[in-house]
């Protein structure tokens, strides 16, 4: 009788060490590390506006697999999971794939600051998948700091919808068009929420594992709609598309490794949040490296986002 009673105490001071308070601070901070990743990612991508989307991310999941092969085989880790773990691995891989496209089409068919918005409303969609298939806590705190977030990314986003001025050129097409976009987006916000929490249901899994599988599906699916579409170009080698692609592989898989770990260790809705960092960040970047005129909204929302990630 003893026994089992030590053993279901092991199990529960094992479950307790899992979301000890220094392993969910790692989480949070590995998470903010990934937003440094994906910022200068979001910069690579909008430095290779000659090239498709779809070819692209392609080349940026190609780039992710190459790399990330080798250390899966180096330390014996199974490349493709346990049984138990092939449909979670399959939804974060296609869930995460599915996200990326969603987001480049919006880019690409409607204002770039509606676009962002609508994205980055994923941490709403990703605590509340989160309470409910999960059985995260979603409290009022939670709800708070989401809501102050999401006013952070707006005020750096200024979507047309609410605040009245010009569309970008470029961007302009009829509402049909705009609100299609729209869905698209809030597609891919859902899909980026489903692939967090396929994550997190990866806690006994290598974290390159899912990795390896995002940057798989990637590649197979963007070959499958080049293919289909014919929108094949090729890279312009001597204005360095070579290498901004490289650096986006790079940063991509950055990204993701650190992303997953943080998943592993920090609760879906926490990571979500902390995550809309990569807005005020890539802010920074386009006042540095694309000559973009700040103005007041822009610069109350990354503070407010920065302040809220932090808090």
């Amino acid at each position: 009788m003893p026994r089992p009673k030590k053993k279901n105490k092991a199990k529960k001071d094992e479950k307790t060490e899992d979301f000890s308070p220094l392993k969910r601070t790692l989480g949070v901070i590995l998470a903010m590390s990934s937003c440094i990743f994906f910022a200068f990612s979001s910069l690579f991508v909008k430095l290779l506006q000659e090239i498709p989307p779809q070819e692209v991310v392609f080349f940026r999941s190609l780039v992710q697999v190459i790399f990330v092969l080798p250390p899966l085989i180096y330390s014996e880790v199974p490349v493709f999971g346990d049984t138990k773990h092939l449909p979670f691995l399959c939804v974060r891989g296609v869930a995460g794939t599915l996200a990326l496209c969603c987001q480049f089409y919006a880019f690409q068919h409607m204002p770039l600051a509606d676009a962002t918005v609508i994205v980055f409303s994923s941490p709403i969609f990703t605590g509340v998948l989160a309470h409910f298939l999960l059985g995260e806590a979603w409290g009022l705190f939670d709800a708070l700091a989401t809501l102050l977030c999401f006013t952070g990314v707006v005020l750096i986003a200024r979507p047309t919808f609410l605040f009245s001025r010009p569309l970008e050129p470029a961007s302009q097409g009829s509402d049909l068009e705009q609100i299609s976009a729209s869905l698209v987006a809030l597609c891919g916000a859902i899909l980026t929420s489903i692939a967090l929490i396929a994550i997190r249901k990866l806690q006994g899994v290598h974290f390159l594992v899912p990795v390896f599988y995002v940057g798989l599906s990637s590649v197979v699916l963007t070959t499958g709609a080049i293919l289909a579409s014919g929108s094949f170009q090729s890279v312009i080698c001597g204005r360095s598309h070579e290498w901004f692609l490289l650096g986006l592989g790079l940063c991509g898989l950055g990204g993701q490794a650190l992303l997953t770990r943080s998943l592993q260790l920090e609760k879906a809705g926490v990571v979500a949040l902390v995550r809309t960092l990569d807005i005020a960040l890539a802010f920074i970047l386009q006042l540095l490296f694309l000559d973009y005129s700040a103005n007041i909204y822009s610069i109350a929302g990354a503070a407010l986002v920065l302040v809220v990630t932090r808090w």
